[in-house]
């Protein structure tokens, strides 16, 4: 009987969203909206095809064959950030992904749905990544000369920024993947030090 009452209750509730209006009810913050990418996919009837269907890109992050070296994952541990690697391993949905880009309102920074708007916080990330959002910020200057930067840290300074580029390796502090993979592709030495583990 339980079965059957959850079944209905939920048929119901697929009806009810039949019957829900899509835009918004007051335009009054939603300014942005015949502009949205959610306009033309409302004017369409059922039976015609969706306009400017977006693809969702996806770059695949691949660790070595055996997982990285558990010397360097205790610190990665240690730093709270052990969660980040769960990542590369979950799972795209792309229909969920496009459901949400449109149900995305900028003006608000929320999600808008027929039940209500929703937004992300800190604390969905920390427990869908476990990764730690407590204590204190992480700040510094942003003036710095980040090729000094990574030569000191890394131990390898990236090559100079190409102006007016898209192909530099480093802009402002974002650094391409590719080129810390291939810094770091060789397994740790054996007998490598704390310095160079940290």
């Amino acid at each position: 009987m339980i079965i059957a009452n959850n079944l209905l209750a939920a048929m119901l509730d697929m009806q009810a969203l039949d019957k829900v209006h899509l835009g918004p009810d007051d335009r009054t913050q939603l300014t942005r909206q015949p502009d949205h990418r959610s306009t033309p996919l409302r004017r369409c009837a059922a039976d015609e095809e969706v306009p400017g269907i977006m693809k969702v890109r996806r770059r695949k992050c691949v660790l070595p064959q055996g997982g990285l070296d558990p010397r360097i994952m205790q610190y990665i541990d240690a730093a709270g950030l052990i969660g980040l690697f769960k990542v590369p391993n979950m799972e795209v949905n792309q229909a969920l992904i496009m459901a949400l880009v449109e149900r995305w309102r900028p003006e608000t920074l929320t999600f808008h749905l027929p039940y209500g708007e929703m937004s992300i916080t800190l604390q969905d990330i920390e427990v869908m990544l476990g990764v730690s959002v407590g204590g204190l910020p992480i700040t510094g200057r942003k003036d710095m000369q980040w090729n000094v930067v990574c030569g000191e840290l890394l131990g390898h300074q990236p090559p100079p920024v190409i102006p007016n580029s898209n192909k530099s390796t480093l802009t402002r502090a974002r650094i391409k993947y590719k080129w810390l993979d291939a810094q770091f592709a060789a397994p740790l030495a054996a007998d490598a030090g704390d310095e160079v583990m940290q």
